[in-house]
């Protein structure tokens, strides 16, 4: 190994203190700075809370405000929907304060209960019953509606038939009695008759 001669380490060491007396003087000018900034705290703050902006805009994700999240989730929803849910909604409560039952179908204890009474009673303002379809999306409102608002934990799911078998035979039975009873609609499972052919 060759050592280094005596001029070399007195240029090494002049290197290193230059090096080292420049690394000194950044270092004391920094803290002298950091004197000054320290006297005016609300000019710290605001340039921090600048570098914080700049740094979140080259960030890929930000956590959304709930402004955000909720536009998001009403982007996803149409509009003939919320409509027919909500006139199904309106239905609802129309049963509930004509029956004089406290509150409304969200708060519900017994829901099946008043679902089976309600579809039973279900009829339209001029008393005639609704068709078929009309039970269906009926049956579809409430069951979304109740999906978004109901104060039960967790959110009870009336299309479930295992949870729900007597509102499940209870729709069923209405919706084949107003077949029945409109001789211009034909049941699904009945064939064509002489009359409904010609």
């Amino acid at each position: 190994m060759d050592l280094l001669n005596s001029q070399d380490f007195m240029i090494a060491s002049q290197i290193y203190e230059k090096n080292n007396n420049q690394f000194e003087a950044s270092f004391t000018s920094d803290i002298s700075l950091n004197d000054t900034d320290n006297s005016d705290d609300t000019s710290e703050k605001t340039n921090d809370e600048k570098d914080q902006s700049k740094d979140s805009n080259k960030l890929r994700f930000q956590a959304p405000s709930q402004k955000d999240v909720n536009h998001t989730i009403n982007d996803s929803r149409v509009a003939n929907t919320n409509h027919n849910t909500q006139t199904w909604v309106n239905t609802i409560n129309e049963y509930f304060m004509n029956l004089k039952l406290p509150g409304d179908i969200t708060q519900v204890e017994k829901l099946e209960n008043i679902l089976i009474g309600f579809f039973v009673a279900l009829k339209r303002k001029d008393g005639q019953p609704y068709a078929s379809t009309s039970i269906h999306n009926c049956f579809c409102g409430i069951a979304r509606h109740l999906l978004y608002n109901s104060c039960q934990d967790p959110k009870p799911n009336i299309f479930d038939k295992n949870y729900f078998p007597r509102l499940y035979a209870t729709i069923d039975g209405k919706i084949k009695l107003v077949q029945d009873t409109n001789h211009r609609q034909t049941a699904k499972s009945d064939s064509l008759t002489n009359d409904e052919i010609i």
